[in-house]
């Protein structure tokens, strides 16, 4: 924004505006809607004259068209917005790739605000992390243009049972825990032994010692588990309850594998690393000890 020059200030400015006109417009609508919709559903059922359902009929239609015109509209300007004014230093208005939004589309990019929460874990964008979303933005693009074939498992899933983990509403533990055990089963699973498996892959793959990957390996089990009582309409009971809290744990290991398996995803040239390597071959690396090592340098898990 400091480099903008007055034409290009008062072009955003004017953006902005019409952004906020148009979701205001799109929520009177649909609220105006609503209360005709219902005067005239009282109407008719004084009356007792099923044909007064059909202006209720067209009140809520119309409602429900023009907010979902205004919200599209919203989301384009963001579009544009983030497309030709956003700087590093600017003001952001939320944005970001097709694939892992949730609302109306407008072409490669989605925008607009979060899903309000009613409950949640603290979170504290960092320098760090932003440096790390930024980097990851080119191969995100990549990917949506081209295809998440090339990654372990079902990866599209896999990205879309992570972010569904952020964007239920409302929030709750035992969604966010289902969702990312999804994700982690999408990349890793297996027809047998699946929580065994899952869990000696992702301790494989993300323990750096061998106490962190027994550590690794008894969070996942156990992660797993109340995934299992939870999707089977189980109570749970207080340890397990413990294990729930720390959902966030959970999808920290799985947001590290996904990392490193975008940009797998995201590789032009020949790689060792396909989807029958981890189907097949993966198990077998992870058994030894300089064939992991390996393995992790070449995923960038570890450093070099």
């Amino acid at each position: 924004m400091a480099s903008m020059n007055e034409n290009e200030r008062t072009e955003y400015s004017i953006l902005m505006s019409r952004g906020r006109d148009a979701e205001r417009t799109s929520h009177f609508c649909w609220i105006a809607s609503g209360i005709a919709g219902t005067m005239l559903l009282s109407w008719g059922m004084a009356a007792h004259n099923p044909a007064l359902m059909l202006p209720v009929i067209f009140c809520v239609a119309y409602g429900f068209y023009t907010m979902c015109h205004g919200r599209q509209q919203t989301r384009l300007i963001a579009g544009y917005v983030k497309e030709f004014f956003e700087s590093d230093s600017g003001p952001m208005w939320f944005t970001r790739s097709d694939r892992f939004e949730f609302g109306v589309r407008s072409g490669r990019l989605r925008g607009g605000r979060t899903l309000p929460t009613l409950a949640g874990s603290r979170y504290t964008l960092t320098r760090a992390i932003a440096r790390e979303v930024r980097s990851l933005q080119p191969t995100l693009r990549h990917l949506d243009e081209h295809g998440y074939g090339r990654g372990p498992g079902n990866f599209d899933l896999a990205l879309r049972s992570f972010t569904s983990s952020y964007d239920r509403f409302p929030a709750n533990r035992e969604s966010q825990l289902v969702d990312t055990i999804t994700s982690a089963e999408a990349v890793l699973g297996s027809d047998i032994e699946i929580a065994f498996k899952l869990a000696f892959r992702i301790a494989g793959m993300l323990g750096r010692t061998t106490r962190e990957r027994v550590q690794v390996f008894d969070d996942v089990k156990r992660f797993y588990s109340v995934r299992s009582t939870i999707v089977h309409g189980g109570s749970l009971n207080t340890r397990q309850r413990g294990v729930l809290a720390r959902a966030d744990d959970a999808r920290e290991l799985v947001r590290r594998l996904l990392v490193a398996f975008l940009r797998l995803a995201a590789r032009t040239t020949p790689t060792r690393y396909t989807k029958s390597f981890f189907e097949k071959d993966l198990d077998a690396v992870l058994l030894d000890e300089q064939a992991r090592r390996s393995m992790l340098r070449d995923l960038g898990i570890i450093g070099r």
